[in-house]
């Protein structure tokens, strides 16, 4: 059966090539280093370093050994996180938008539960500047926020899109839906119409994104979504005489300034989750029924 403090002290020499150095980064002596290396190689039956006044060298069991040392050592540290996790507890207040919360809040709860499964998510849904706000009043630890155009920052990119009833389209002023003030998608799409000198009238403001949805799918607005979010039966041309081009739009996470682990823990969550491939237009198959109007 093998030692793991033996095993460390081997990836330690392996690593430094010096049994001094070693030493110093395990704060033992040097000759506790030699005894360690030497019972390792009797358990193995193997040298492990070839040795001479200047350097110290892997053999080839050594170097065929190393992985294995190293996968162990992994292991253990990994093995005693998930223990000490479980002895943490608080919770940890996320704020996402609304689309996050249809289709991927099951998947951020189950996955952070199997990290610290004795601490909370409190989950709120509600638009960019209401979450960036509380985040900065210490309200929340996380917030996930939808910027136009994208940044670098942003953790996703897609296009952005207009979303309506073709119909609508021979309106003399375009009926608009947007969020409340400020919006990132309002900006940019009422700067597009400005450029392009379209009449326009915002007719509907909400802070529900199916409220939006519910209303151009019933042919009374338009509005502006990520393309993942719009069905392609209400996927509006840009071009041409037709409705401006919109820029990408980005997923973007803000911390709390000093994040305790489980804050990053949950942000990666969701920063994976968000990397996953999109297929344009069918991130609605999980949203109410009451989309179909």
């Amino acid at each position: 059966m093998l030692n793991l403090d033996e095993v460390l002290t081997f990836q330690a020499v392996a690593s430094s090539g010096n049994f001094t150095v070693a030493a110093d980064q395990l704060h033992v002596t040097q000759s506790t280093i030699s005894h360690q290396i030497r019972r390792l190689e009797e358990r193995l039956g193997q040298k492990l370093f070839l040795r001479t006044t200047r350097s110290v060298k892997l053999t080839l069991a050594g170097e065929r050994f190393l992985p294995y040392a190293e996968k162990l050592i992994e292991t253990s540290k990994a093995a005693e996180q998930s223990i000490a996790m479980e002895t943490i507890t608080g919770e940890v207040r996320i704020g996402v938008p609304e689309e996050f919360a249809y289709s991927h809040l099951v998947d951020l709860l189950s996955r952070f539960r199997l990290h610290y499964p004795n601490v909370a998510l409190a989950i709120e849904v509600g638009t960019g500047i209401v979450l960036t706000e509380k985040l900065g009043a210490g309200g929340l630890d996380i917030a996930l926020v939808k910027e136009a155009p994208a940044t670098k920052a942003a953790v996703r990119q897609e296009p952005l899109v207009w979303v309506g009833r073709k119909s609508l389209l021979e309106s003399p002023s375009l009926p608009f839906a947007f969020y409340p003030g400020p919006c990132a998608f309002r900006k940019v799409a009422i700067e597009a119409m400005e450029r392009q000198g379209r009449a326009y009238s915002v007719i509907l403001i909400s802070a529900s994104l199916e409220a939006l949805r519910i209303a151009a799918a019933a042919g009374a607005v338009i509005t502006v979504t990520p393309q993942s979010q719009c069905p392609a039966s209400l996927l509006l041309p840009t071009g041409g005489t037709a409705l401006p081009a919109l820029p990408s739009m980005g997923y973007r996470i803000q911390l709390e300034e000093t994040p305790a682990k489980p804050v990053v823990i949950a942000a990666e969550i969701i920063g994976e989750l968000l990397s996953r491939r999109i297929e344009y237009g069918t991130a609605l198959r999980t949203q109410p029924e009451s989309w179909a109007v």
